[in-house]
């Protein structure tokens, strides 16, 4: 790195400044955060003060409550008037488990004491001077902060205590410690602070101990201006004070008893050197993070200037120098990433690069035209002079090929002639073809029209069978008639056969005189049976007849189901077939009319053709002419196309210098 170059300058300057800004930075912390601190805590700690007061008025609601308890127990009622100490002392010492309470005595109505249940053993003294027994035997409910000869502060809750008739027997008096090292050592846990209760300005319980760890319980608070604010004027103080040679942020609250005076405080204080301990380390880790910060700070402002500032001159000027030295790359850009001078600076060195760069680009690709141009010239002349000479030697084969091609017309003419004579046989042949076309369309039609008058015969002919046949069915039902008098014989025959036997029994009977009725008898019964065999005969016959007649009605139903699908179907087949010969027929009438015109046509196109062909003729022999003189002005055209490609390798050799020249620069 240069130590005139801009990133060592900025880098200095920037160094510079941010070690005066952590210097001020530095100083102003460590007028400020300490006593901030000593701010918030004294804030902290009076809050603390206030919550500490908030739950003695609560520990005094709570007491209060409590006795209402008592005065509506039976049982405590019971026991007092029954002088049962024991059933009381179950009763107090229940209550005193179940509601937190630190002490409860009961006194008759002479304030002597009947049962102390948090000391069973002491009793019957006399308490009678408490504010609160007093107000309690006069009918009041009292509570409040009381002093006393054993303990010296106590919340103290009292209240008459009644017998069924609501007359005052006795009363209750209950509460809580406060002048034990138990209470201030529960505060300290809560408040995470020192905590003491005085008794006028003297320490009674207290969580401070001295350099050899004992309580310092006993010794005096003599500040005055304490003294003066707390215990004569009844107010807190909040401040400093120096306690067992240690300084203390302290809050001092009064204790104001049942009279209303202020008889003793309660402390909350925090050693001060907490404080001191808090900031140094606050302004310890400070310093490092300012340090860290600083160092990191100078290093990004030294890389973000080396990438946005230094690295894009650093790299205009390497391609300004290079471009000089005309060897540049023109194809490198600089980014703009800011909107700044610098960014205006590369925006335009851009635009001038990118105009070089085009400039050189169409310089490239000009000449590389020129040079493809060049060599496409050359390839052309060179093919050119070539094709000049085959086309010089195919002009000679052309003059030769149109000689033979007149002589070859005069053939194609004569054999014009034989064609043409073919074509008009062919028109004749047409002609008579449209003539048998016709005549063969006329049969056509006479067939279908003999087919259909057929086959109008055929169906009138079956359709007179059909009826002639059902008129002889309906004769031969007359036939039945002889079966029915063969069976009315048959039935006389057999009564007479009848009639002849019992004839022939009577003349048994009658004996010789009967005779001649049983040769009558006789007889009549052969008569019968020649009448039953007749008729027996009859009836066989009329069946073969039947027979026969059924045989003749089947038979001429086939034949009417034949004529119906063979003979009428025969004849529509025919009709189809006269129609389908009458269709063949006009279509080959107009094919051979279209044959007809063709030939026509091609016999006028023959005679055009002969006409092309004398033209072709005339022409070749003038084509003969015109090729001698072509081959002439393709020799000259040849000749000149030498000497432009002598100027093209002119042309070619600039081209490659001018090429050389812009190769130096990289597009």
């Amino acid at each position: 790195m240069r130590i005139n170059s801009i990133s060592t300058k900025i880098s200095i300057v920037t160094i510079v400044f941010i070690a005066i800004f952590i210097g001020a930075v530095f100083v102003t912390i460590n007028l400020t955060i300490e006593k901030t601190l000593r701010q918030n805590l004294a804030g902290e700690l009076a809050s603390k003060a206030n919550v500490l007061n908030s739950n003695v008025e609560d520990l005094k609601i709570k007491a209060l409550n409590a006795t209402g308890w008592f005065q509506n127990s039976p049982r405590l009622v019971n026991a007092f008037e029954n002088n049962d100490r024991q059933d009381a002392l179950k009763v107090g010492q229940l209550a005193l488990k179940s509601m937190g309470l630190d002490y409860l005595v009961i006194t008759d109505k002479h304030g002597k004491v009947f049962i102390r249940a948090h000391d069973p053993a002491t009793y019957d003294d006399s308490i009678a001077k408490q504010v609160n027994i007093q107000k309690a035997l006069k009918g009041d409910s009292s509570v409040g902060i009381e002093e006393g000869a054993v303990v010296k502060y106590s919340i103290r809750a009292g209240a008459p205590l009644k017998d069924k008739e609501g007359n005052i027997i006795g009363a209750i008096s209950l509460g809580y410690v406060l002048s034990n090292n138990e209470f201030v050592s529960q505060q300290k846990t809560f408040f995470n602070c020192d905590a003491t209760i005085f008794f006028g300005n003297e320490r009674i319980a207290t969580t401070i101990v001295d350099r050899a760890g004992k309580s310092v319980v006993g010794t005096k608070q003599d500040d005055a201006s304490i003294i003066e604010t707390v215990l004569k004027n009844g107010k807190q103080f909040q401040g400093e004070a120096t306690i067992q040679n240690s300084r203390y942020f302290v809050v001092y609250s009064p204790i104001i008893n049942v009279n209303g005076k202020p008889s003793g405080m309660l402390f909350l204080g925090q050693k001060a050197d907490i404080i001191s301990n808090i900031a140094n380390l606050l302004i310890k880790n400070q310093a490092i993070v300012l340090v860290a910060l600083g160092i990191i700070l100078v290093v990004c402002i030294i890389l973000l200037v080396r990438q946005l500032v230094v690295k894009k001159v650093l790299f205009i000027t390497e391609v300004f120098k290079e471009v000089a030295e005309g060897r540049g790359d023109l194809t490198k850009r600089v980014a703009i990433t800011s909107k700044d001078e610098i960014g205006d600076l590369s925006e335009y060195f851009n635009v001038f690069i990118s105009g070089i760069h085009e400039l050189v680009k169409m310089i490239i690709h000009e000449t590389d035209t020129v040079n493809q141009a060049i060599a496409i010239s050359q390839e052309n002349i060179f093919g050119l002079t070539t094709d000049l000479e085959d086309v010089n030697a195919s002009v000679q084969q052309l003059s030769a090929g149109m000689e033979e091609t007149a002589s070859s017309t005069h053939e194609i003419s004569a054999t014009h002639d034989q064609i043409e004579v073919a074509v008009e046989t062919i028109s004749e042949k047409a002609q008579i073809g449209a003539v048998s076309a016709t005549e063969i369309n006329n049969k056509a039609n006479t067939l279908k029209d003999n087919a259909e008058n057929s086959q109008k015969h055929a169906h009138e002919v079956r359709l007179a069978i059909d009826r002639t046949m059902n008129e002889a069915i309906e004769r031969t039902k007359e036939v039945e008639k002889i079966r029915t008098l063969s069976d009315s014989i048959l039935k006389i025959s057999s009564q007479t056969n009848l009639l002849a036997l019992n004839a022939a029994i009577e003349a048994a009977r009658a004996g010789y005189a009967g005779r001649g009725f049983a040769v009558v008898a006789e007889e009549i019964k052969k008569l019968a049976e020649n009448s039953n065999k007749i008729v027996n005969e009859i009836m066989d016959t009329t069946n073969i007849v039947f027979d026969a007649v059924n045989s003749l009605a089947d038979a001429s139903r086939e034949t009417l189901i034949f004529i119906d699908h063979q003979v009428v179907e025969g004849y529509k087949d025919l009709v189809l077939t006269g129609e389908s010969y009458e269709k063949d027929s006009v279509l080959i009438e107009g094919l051979v009319t279209d044959l007809s015109a063709t030939s026509e046509q091609l016999f006028a196109s023959i005679k055009s053709v002969s006409e092309g062909i004398s033209e072709i003729s005339k022409a070749s022999t003038e084509g003969a002419a015109g090729t001698s003189q072509i081959a002439i002005k393709i020799s000259i055209v040849s000749d000149k196309s030498q000497g432009i490609k002598v100027e093209t390798d002119h042309v070619r050799l600039s081209a490659l210098n001018l090429k050389e020249i812009v190769s130096r620069f990289k597009v």
